[in-house]
């Protein structure tokens, strides 16, 4: 008489091993149902989401262009001196058309924008120039 497997004790009464018994049943899930397995070539692995980032595109837009007038500092020199730099390039129009982009709220999130942050994205369009 054969063994039966611990799974096919539990109810698994098509006499399938575990593995095959997970790979069938995961290709009538759907993407959202799945769980992330430990065992990545069942092929039911699902990507996390990212989180959706808690500044505006024209933040952004406004650093890479604030950032090379600064002369390319670290995030920390660029986060402690961002407000002031802010205001002496808007003064002397520097910002030539992102100066639209300006409002009250981008300069309030970038004011709030960690150096980190601010460190981290300038290596996304660094490689570009």
């Amino acid at each position: 008489m054969l063994r039966q497997s611990h799974e096919t004790r539990k109810g698994n009464s098509s006499g399938l091993s575990p593995r095959a018994h997970r790979l069938i049943q995961s290709q009538h899930q759907t993407p959202s149902e799945r769980r992330t397995p430990t065992d990545h070539r069942l092929g039911t692995y699902t990507v996390p989401r990212r989180r959706a980032s808690e500044y505006q595109l024209a933040s952004f837009r406004i650093l890479e262009r604030i950032w090379p007038l600064c002369g390319d500092p670290c995030g920390k020199y660029l986060a402690a001196t961002i407000s002031e730099d802010i205001k002496c390039r808007e003064r002397f129009d520097e910002f030539g058309k992102l100066s639209v982009l300006l409002t009250d709220e981008v300069k309030a999130e970038l004011q709030c924008m960690s150096a980190a942050t601010m460190n981290r994205h300038p290596k996304q369009f660094l490689d570009a120039r």
